[in-house]
């Protein structure tokens, strides 16, 4: 797979440079083409030629407007061929370990008391979320945080399954599709407020008077003041139609105002929506759930315009509106013409129009992209398998099972079957010899499958569950809470999901670790128990090798399995597969050699 993005950064680099020289060539020739008009213009005049001039500017100035739009076509060609060849750069990245660069590192969505995320490293740099992301708007990646913080129904996974698999081998749509949202950064405003915005009945328009009456002044005030050069007669016509206007804008300023702050900040996301959503309804799609999101854009309230086409529109009427700001324009077009007025009513007429039907429009976008993201993991990663979702409750059972996060060439695989509801498997083994990474691996597999991506197995069978994690609890000293408190909290947080009686599959590395043997053990052994009788089902990594006794207790209950480690040649070797049983070899005194540490022994 890398020689085909390899070959497609070279294919997007050499046509962004073939467009560079076609838009320098545009830059001289239209630059050339003004100098000379300016030139005839001039020569004309000195030569008392003032039908030539007028013909000249005729026929001259609609030329080089051509020009100029030709020019501003090549250089938007020459962008977007260097944006595609920047994502399959990106694609690259993803094979060669250099990925945690990409700027999307969904760290804006890390919340420390989520149940799983955090310690699964889901969100932040190095992150899955950083990993899968494709989507380059602010829906997109919303969405698809959202997919990896809530595992979907077995209904939604199927059908993104169907969605993943028309829309994976389809790379040119998929990174043209990113391409052209990558042309507009990523707004600093949240995109649900401009669903509220629209959202929100208009006040402007409802003074039926107001908008006619913008029209007019807004008509007649220009020509009046025209008029008022050449007829001494028109000037009190002028100042009082002038007067008219500053009492209008006066009246409506506050307004105008509040509709500008309200949707400016939102221009790049409105760009980019206008782009993508115009190529989301040109895609020829037959999977259910892309037909589904394209529907949604064929409610507009409009039968004349496509979604994709009423939001460029929205976005050219606040781009319009925008100008305002501008001090020279304002006094020279603004107060005159009414401008920001009209084309505040406007705004307000779209919102009347359009406004009920944004968030479903958005909402699809998000979906499409996230959908995207997922499609092209699948293309990247064409052994990675879509997983199987049953009924039956605590279910795990895959076949070479690998961190998703870990580079091909370094990845070691396991299978695994974990099966029945209130089971306990317990992860003994040495230092460095994997226990928290394999349980990271299931743990990220599991969201993966929830999302409805690929997990990174030859197979995969799993449930749906409420996944649970306590791995990297730490201290406090803001609230005054030490490390194994703030342990024991997220215990209380796993039993109260327990005892909701939802489905709940649990992830706990090195239980009450920072307590007393004797404590952690007893503790321990009680929490399994009580877990047991909730019906929870969970991988817990431990060194205590007392807790392994569980499975005697509980035959089929506690099930133990074990990673270890082996000296050759006086070296540690870590093979990091997962076998039946207790470990029965520990690296400690080892590791504290080969560091320089003296053991008490060696000291005596």
């Amino acid at each position: 797979m890398t020689e085909l993005f390899t070959q497609r950064v070279a294919q997007f680099e050499a046509q962004a440079a073939h467009l560079l020289q076609l838009d320098r060539q545009w830059a001289v020739v239209r630059t050339g083409f003004f100098i000379v008009l300016l030139v005839a213009v001039v020569w004309l005049a000195n030569a008392r030629q003032a039908g030539a001039i007028g013909w000249t500017l005729l026929l001259g100035v609609p030329l080089f407007l051509v020009m100029v739009q030709k020019h501003a076509q090549v250089r938007a060609r020459r962008l977007h061929a260097g944006r595609l060849a920047q994502l399959n750069r990106d694609e690259l990245s993803r094979f060669d370990g250099t990925w945690p660069q990409l700027p999307a590192s969904g760290a804006a969505f890390a919340d420390p008391l989520h149940p799983y995320t955090s310690d699964l490293d889901v969100f932040g740099r190095n992150s899955l979320f950083q990993y899968l992301n494709r989507a380059v708007t602010e829906m997109g990646q919303t969405t698809l945080a959202e997919w990896l913080r809530r595992l979907a129904s077995p209904a939604e996974i199927a059908a993104r399954h169907a969605a993943l698999a028309e829309l994976a081998p389809q790379v040119d749509w998929r990174q043209d599709f990113a391409a052209a949202g990558l042309a507009y950064p990523l707004p600093t405003a949240p995109g649900a407020d401009l669903a509220n915005w629209a959202a929100t009945p208009p006040k402007l328009t409802q003074a039926r008077w107001l908008p006619g009456l913008a029209v007019g002044l807004g008509w007649l005030t220009p020509v009046a003041l025209v008029a008022a050069f050449a007829w001494e007669a028109a000037v009190p016509v002028a100042v009082a139609l002038g007067l008219a206007n500053l009492l209008l804008i006066r009246h409506t300023q506050a307004q105008v105002k509040a509709l500008l702050e309200q949707t400016e900040a939102h221009l790049p996301t409105l760009r980019a929506a206008g782009e993508l959503l115009q190529r989301m309804d040109q895609l020829a799609a037959t999977a259910p759930l892309l037909q589904q999101l394209q529907s949604q854009l064929r409610t507009t309230g409009s039968g004349t315009l496509s979604a994709g086409r009423a939001i460029a529109q929205l976005a050219n009427i606040v781009e319009h509106m925008e100008r305002r700001n501008n001090a020279y324009f304002y006094l020279l077009f603004v107060v005159p013409t009414l401008w920001d007025l009209r084309w505040a009513i406007r705004l307000e007429r779209w919102r009347a129009t359009h406004g009920p039907h944004l968030t479903d429009w958005l909402t699809a976008l998000g979906q499409m992209e996230a959908l995207a993201s997922l499609a092209g993991l699948h293309f990247a990663q064409p052994e990675f398998a879509l997983p199987q979702i049953t009924a039956e409750l605590g279910v795990f059972q895959a076949e070479a099972l690998g961190h998703p996060l870990v580079a091909a060439n370094k990845r070691v695989t396991n299978s695994v079957a974990l099966a029945g509801a209130g089971v306990c498997y317990l992860i003994t083994g040495s230092n460095m010899a994997g226990k928290s990474t394999f349980l990271r691996t299931v743990g990220l597999n599991w969201v993966l499958a929830g999302a409805g991506a690929p997990v990174c197995a030859q197979s995969l069978v799993c449930s749906p569950a409420q996944l649970f994690t306590s791995m990297r609890t730490q201290d406090s000293l803001s609230e005054s809470v030490s490390s194994f408190y703030a342990e024991l909290r997220r215990i209380r947080q796993l039993l109260d999901l327990a005892e909701a009686g939802a489905p709940v599959f649990y992830f706990l590395d090195e239980i009450l670790k920072g307590t007393n043997s004797v404590d952690r053990h007893q503790g321990a052994k009680a929490l399994v128990r009580q877990l047991q009788q909730l019906g929870a089902t969970g991988l817990v990594s431990t060194h205590d090798l007392e807790l392994a006794s569980l499975a005697d207790e509980a035959p089929g209950r506690v099930v133990n399995y074990h990673f270890s480690s082996e000296v050759v040649n006086g070296q540690l070797y870590f093979p990091y597969q997962l076998r039946p049983g207790v470990c029965q070899s520990f690296n400690a005194s080892v590791l504290m050699r080969q560091l320089g540490i003296g053991l008490p022994t060696d000291l005596t």
